[in-house]
């Protein structure tokens, strides 16, 4: 993959972010693919998902990320440092190669364990306009949390 399609690619992965936010991630991967000079290909194939690049992050910042390598008691450990799961998918999908389209709405979830301390966080976004049903679910869902919040 050359640079032009992995930011393509990337640009679709992200779509469900503001403009003025996409347009600065895809500004910033393709400073950092331009530093990387004849080594483009490499740097590209090793940045390679969202996932990988969430661990980079984290990990850069001192903290572990808790999602990989969780164990599963039915198979392989949890590969991958966020979960996503897409429109009806139940949480803690794993991430995959799913293209995401105008309409779909997709859950990021990421875990991080740092100076003894554990953090999850979990958000939806919409990618481009959703029906009102789904907004509507979304909105109804984000106050039953906050009201479970007040209630603790």
């Amino acid at each position: 993959m050359n640079k032009t399609e992995f930011l393509a690619a990337l640009r679709r992965e992200l779509s469900f972010l503001p403009k003025d936010e996409l347009d600065d991630a895809i500004r910033y991967y393709d400073e950092y693919i331009n530093d990387a000079g004849d080594d483009e290909e490499k740097v590209i194939a090793e940045m390679g998902t969202p996932h990988k690049v969430a661990e980079e992050f984290i990990r850069d910042h001192g903290a572990v990320p808790t999602f990989k390598g969780f164990p599963n008691q039915y198979g392989d450990p949890f590969p991958a440092s966020l979960c996503t799961s897409v429109n009806e998918q139940v949480v803690h999908g794993i991430p995959g190669d799913i293209v995401l389209k105008e309409g779909d709405i997709v859950s990021v979830d990421c875990g991080t364990y740092m100076n003894g301390f554990c953090g999850d966080s979990a958000y939806t976004f919409c990618v481009g306009e959703v029906d009102e049903e789904v907004r509507k679910l979304l909105k109804v869902t984000k106050e039953a949390l906050y009201i479970g919040i007040e209630n603790v």
